[in-house]
């Protein structure tokens, strides 16, 4: 799984430069700023500190456009680096509201975030075509969620860091059905499997082998 954003107000170094390129019809400057490590920002500026609406060019190509209040991402505004985009809502320099992460590989992220990683209910896309619809806590999947597999397998139930665990429905793309309980992402304590012909069988699974 990809990470999530963290806080991506990068270090620069001091204003090398600074000149007025114009002035909106609301009478505000629009501010040219050249910093000394390379760094470009154009935008609203107060006391030398960003703030308000602007876009800030870094030395490695990542480009931001959004809010600013005092020199932190602040509001809504867009990130992008060479294999990633994020859009949405940031407070103090973090992703944190709802936002929408999208990878250069088809992968997308849309959701809640708080203080820069996933938290909250959202659903994330891989580019294998697997997905998932839920809870996730400190950019993992924990509470409850819908997992669908690449393989046509679908598991609806808990999850707790990342993985299956507590109770569970896991839905095989041949057809059988487990409803019981899950440990470590696998069907583990008792549970009941329905088999293709519709045979119940219930009985104690470790760790994905049937044991009793």
């Amino acid at each position: 799984m990809n990470n999530s954003l963290i806080s991506l107000n990068q270090s620069i170094q001091s204003i090398r430069s600074i000149q007025t390129i114009q002035t909106t019809q609301t009478g505000e400057n629009v501010i040219h700023v050249e910093y000394e490590d390379g760094t470009v920002y154009e935008g609203q500026l107060k006391d030398e500190l960003k703030n308000g609406f602007g876009v800030i060019r870094y030395t490695n190509g990542d480009v931001y456009e959004g809010e600013f209040v005092n020199d932190e991402f602040h509001g809504k505004g867009k990130y992008k680096t060479q294999d990633m985009t994020y859009e949405g809502e940031w407070f103090k320099g973090f992703c944190h509201g709802f936002g929408k992460e999208t990878w250069e590989d088809g992968s997308f992220f849309q959701g809640y975030f708080a203080n820069g990683v996933k938290s909250g209910n959202g659903t994330y896309l891989w580019g294998d075509g697997s997905s998932y619809d839920g809870q996730w806590r400190e950019g993992k999947m924990e509470g409850y969620g819908k997992f669908n597999h690449k393989n046509g397998d679908i598991y609806e139930g808990q999850f707790i860091n990342g993985e299956r665990e507590g109770q569970g429905k896991l839905t095989f793309s041949t057809g059988k059905v487990y409803v019981g309980n899950f440990s470590a992402g696998k069907m583990h304590g008792t549970g009941r499997m329905t088999l293709e012909n519709g045979h119940p069988m219930s009985g104690r699974w470790y760790y994905g082998k049937l044991v009793q």
